[in-house]
């Protein structure tokens, strides 16, 4: 089945990408941070935010079922989400926390973009 337009997919894989490479950074920031003890919420998040980008990345480029990929699409929006709820309160000390949130946010509203073509079904 194909998915999407290719302007909305071609948008959701380079949030996925930007997304990933954001939450990376951040999660490196907080370990290396003097205070890393305290920002393992904020860590977590963002590893787990950068897993559930990489696995969407793949899976649309994979194909399959519409409801394989629309699961993948609502778990990564939600990682998205919670990752970025993590990060904002610590972005003033963090910076690198401020643009995961950004680039988090950013990536869950292009996942909930991607939809069957020629279908009246709600995005993901």
């Amino acid at each position: 089945m194909k998915i999407t337009d290719e302007a909305t997919l071609s948008a959701c894989l380079a949030a996925l990408k930007a997304c990933e490479y954001a939450c990376r950074f951040a999660s490196d920031a907080c370990a290396a941070d003097a205070k890393a003890d305290l920002l393992g919420p904020c860590i977590r998040a963002n590893r787990d935010c950068v897993d559930a980008c990489v696995a969407t990345q793949a899976q649309l480029g994979a194909g399959g079922s519409w409801d394989a990929l629309s699961a993948q699409l609502h778990a990564c929006r939600r990682a998205c989400l919670e990752c970025a709820d993590e990060c904002a309160p610590v972005a003033a000390n963090l910076p690198e926390c401020g643009a995961a949130a950004v680039a988090a946010r950013a990536c869950a509203a292009a996942c909930s973009n991607v939809r069957p073509l020629g279908s009246l079904a709600k995005p993901a």
